[in-house]
Parts: structure tokens; sequence; C-alpha cells
């Protein structure tokens, strides 16, 4: 009895030692500690590919056709035994898919890495923890399935490009990909993007649009991607799941753009209201030049257009209740400006410029020469001399 309670208390002891949890994601991988010493191997790994492994260079290659044999767990795989001592890989073209688990925890592959184009699946947690990876990381066009933590932890690819062939992508596919950078496309063939599928990308930047035919966001989706200036989040977006969506930290300058009356902005205004601008497309009609009068100028025309979920086209709404205008540099001559700014309902801000032009100068009206008094003359006066019946010599007057 005893030695069967210590034997599953090894089993146990050994069985936590493969659990370590990322710090990026919170998410538990199984990473083996124990290391076979490598020696050159060979098999196969699908019904028509094959894998060898040169141990001198530490080069994994998968040769042939067709997909790859389905790895249900991480330690199926026939190189599972000497995975840390992979650096090198090398897919040949002719496979199909990448399978579950393919080369999940192989940590120690360094350099790029190449999808073969004739791939149209990459299966859950294919790459997962491939941490050495660096360079690009584009997913060929042909692949329309990317699984769930495919490519999780991959913190060494630079940039991003995903094709707009792939129509699913699983739950956290790219969460804790720390080192991609630059702006993130996600095709238009999505129509839902899953459970934290790019949380931790921190080093996105610029404007992301969501197609619209994405239908739902999962939580923790988009969560500390606080790179990215903003989110644009279409009307066909119903549902949101969790309050972590969008979820960034305090010195990010993320804004949700979306339109009033969108799940989006429901969404946004109950967890973050700072961060929702569902004026983002409206437009500022009614403003055009004026003549400088020494007076501050302003705008009485102005038209404030927003487009809602229930107005997709646009609708006027109301100022004061809905926006309130205020002025810079509207005195003097030269650019001026009008900011309007949502209030109540709406949220953001619009500017437009426009000219302060300077007024033109009187013309005086000039009459014949002769006596005159200047005495009462003002700026504005016209001049109007005696007649000179007599003829004689006539008088430039300037004032």
């Amino acid at each position: 009895m005893l030695k069967k309670l210590l034997t599953i208390l090894l089993c146990l002891s050994l069985s936590l030692s493969y659990i370590s949890i990322s710090p990026n994601t919170g998410v538990e991988f199984f990473r083996p500690e124990i290391t076979y010493a490598a020696e050159d191997a060979s098999g196969t790994c699908g019904t028509s590919l094959t894998w060898t492994f040169v141990a001198s260079t530490g080069r994994l290659t998968i040769s042939g056709t067709g997909a790859m044999t389905n790895y249900i767990y991480s330690d199926s795989t026939p190189w599972y035994s000497f995975n840390s001592s992979i650096t090198k890989l090398t897919l040949n073209s002719g496979m199909t898919s990448i399978s579950n688990n393919a080369f999940v925890n192989c940590s120690n592959i360094t350099g790029t890495l190449t999808i073969p184009s004739g791939v149209t699946s990459i299966g859950s947690f294919a790459f997962a923890n491939c941490s050495g990876f660096t360079g690009s990381l584009t997913i060929p066009s042909g692949v329309t399935s990317i699984g769930s933590s495919a490519f999780q932890e991959c913190e060494g690819f630079a940039s991003l490009t995903i094709p707009s062939s792939v129509t699913s992508i699983g739950s956290y596919a790219f969460a804790g990909c720390i080192g991609l950078k630059g702006s993130l496309t996600i095709p238009s063939g999505i129509t839902s993007i899953s459970e934290a599928t790019f949380m931790g990308c921190e080093g996105f930047t610029g404007a992301l649009t969501i197609p619209s035919s994405v239908k739902s966001i999962g939580e923790f989706a988009f969560g500390a991607c606080d790179g990215l200036a903003s989110i644009t989040v279409p009307d066909s977006v119903t549902s949101i799941t969790g309050q972590f969506v969008f979820t960034v930290s305090s010195s990010s300058a993320l804004v949700i753009n979306c339109h009033y009356g969108s799940a989006a902005d429901t969404f946004i205004k109950k967890y973050n209201s700072k961060r929702c601008n569902n004026l983002y497309d409206a437009t500022i009609s009614g403003v055009s030049s004026k003549t400088h009068t020494g007076s501050a100028i302003t705008q009485p025309s102005l038209v404030l257009t927003a487009k809602t979920y229930a107005n997709p086209s646009g609708v006027a709404i109301t100022k004061d209740t809905d926006y309130t205008v205020s002025y810079s540099n509207n005195t003097n001559v030269g650019t001026a400006t009008v900011t309007v700014t949502g209030t109540g309902n709406y949220s953001g801000t619009l500017s437009r410029t426009f000219s302060i032009t300077a007024a033109p100068s009187p013309s005086p009206t000039v009459g014949t020469p002769g006596n005159i008094s200047y005495s009462s003359l003002q700026w504005g006066s016209t001049l109007t001399a005696p007649s000179n019946p007599t003829g004689g010599t006539r008088t430039r007057w300037e004032y």
C-alpha cells in the first residue's frame, strides 16, 4: 500500500513539474523539465509525411505531401522527448496542414518561420511557446483556420500578416505575442473574434478597423493592446462578452470608435466611458470664411451630422443637448478653429478650421479743387470740394 502511495505521489509531482503559467496571459503551458540526449532520428508524421532530425545541426525537417497527423496531446509528437534540442525548423512544400500541438514548447527554435503555401489549416497550440522565432509571421494565402493558442507566447515575431482567406481564428491564437508591432488587419471573412485572441499584443499601433463581417467579440480579445490608437467597432457586432474586452493600462490613449446606440457604444459606456468616441465619423457643415470685424467670430450656420445605429446614413443632432461648440483664434485675421465636443449621449471631438480675412479699406470720393475745412473730417467722410468755375490748378488730396 505504501509503495502504491509513493508511486502516485511521484507521478503527481512529475506531472506538476510540467505546468508553467505564462506571465503575459496567465494561461498554463505544459513544459517538460526533462531533457533527453538527442541523436539523429526520423519517422512519419502523416500518411505521406516524414520527419527527420539531425542532432549536429538541431534541424527538424518535415517533408512529403498531405495532412499532418493530429496530435491530441502535447507529449504525443514523435519529437516530444527531444524538443528542447530542436533549434531549426524546415517545413517543406507539399504539406497541407500543421496539426494540433505540432511544435508546442519548441522554445529553442530560432530564426524565421516559413509556412508552406499549400497549408490550409494551423492547429491549436501548433507553435505555442515557440518564443525563439523572429522576423515577420506571414500566414500564407490559402489558410482558412488558425486554431486556439496556435501562436500563443511567440514573443519574438515582429509583425503579423493574416490573409483574407482566413475565416476562423481560435481563442488565444496570438495572445502574449508581445513583440508584434505595426498595424493589425483582421480579414473580412472573420465572423467572430474569440476570447483573448490578441490579448497582450501591446506592440500593435495605429488604427484597427474591425470588419463588418464580425458579429461577436469575446472576453479579453484586445486586452492589454496598449499601443493601439483606436479600434473601430462596426454596427454588425451585436455581442460583446465580459467586461475586459478592451481593457488597457491607464496610460494608453486607446479610444473605441462606434455609433451611438450600437452594442459597442452600450458596452464601452458601461465599462470605460472615457474611451468612447461615437462622433468619430460625424460631419460638420455650414462652416465658412468670415470677414474681420474686430470681435470674436462664430459659425451660426454650423450643423453636426452623426451616424447612429438607428440612422446609419446620419442625422443632424442638437447643439447644447448633444454637443457643445468652442472656438480658438477667432478674433484676429488668420486661421480660426471651431471644435465640437459630444455631450449627453455623444462623446468625442471634431474640429474644423476657417479663414478670417481683412476687411477692405474704404475708398474716398474726391471732388473738384477749392477751399475746404478739415476741422470736422472723420474717417470714412466724403470730401466734396467747392466748384471752381474759373479753372486753375488741381490739387491731389491724401488722407
